[in-house]
């Protein structure tokens, strides 16, 4: 069989697909098609019709805030919103209320994650702080937690990554827990509070 190895060319050329290469045939076992995407990528798609992204160009987002969050005591996890943009490859967040960050092709993404609560002294024994990661919804990690806080005029931070599979068009969002006895605000420096989010593989 003739591998790409094999030929002396100077290079290969690919034509764009019209699509997201749904109009191919999937190869046969133990093959792959690879293709040039609507979008400008290159992709892979195999005998079970997935298509996978294989381009070498960053993809990734940071966000940040400094707006002093505010949230509520002992309630549901509530969604953070790291309004700022730092860098945005895809333009892949959505902002306000319902912050998420939407997978712009399938693949395995870094989230790594930092918070802090403005300081307080409301902490008391068997009161915590809790950060989680959500994927479409649903609690995929526990990132951190804290309990038995001091009670000194002290910042609570909570922080952690985790590497997560994203199908195309599936989001993420990260939603902090505290149960201090009155709501809580975020510390209002963005170098607090942040999010980045790549695509690794």
């Amino acid at each position: 069989m003739t591998k790409f190895s094999d030929v002396p060319a100077a290079g290969i050329t690919i034509r764009e697909s019209a699509d997201d290469g749904s109009d191919f045939t999937n190869p046969d076992a133990d093959y792959r098609r690879l293709f040039l995407g609507e979008d400008g990528a290159l992709h892979l798609k195999d005998s079970a019709g997935t298509v996978t992204d294989v381009s070498a160009a960053f993809v990734g987002a940071s966000y940040a805030t400094a707006v002093g969050q505010s949230i509520a005591n002992n309630a549901a996890a509530a969604i953070v919103d790291f309004g700022t943009s730092v860098y945005d490859t895809d333009s892949a967040v959505t902002t306000g209320a319902s912050w998420k960050f939407t997978a712009p092709s399938t693949g395995y993404y870094m989230v790594n994650v930092h918070v802090s609560f403005a300081a307080t002294t409301t902490w008391a024994a068997g009161e915590r702080g809790w950060l989680q990661l959500l994927a479409d919804g649903s609690v995929v990690n526990y990132l951190d937690r804290k309990d038995n806080f001091s009670n000194a005029n002290e910042e609570m931070h909570l922080q952690g990554s985790a590497v997560v599979y994203l199908v195309a068009t599936h989001y993420i969002d990260v939603r902090l827990v505290q149960n201090s006895g009155g709501a809580l605000a975020l510390s209002a420096y963005a170098e607090n509070n942040w999010i980045q989010v790549t695509k690794v593989g």
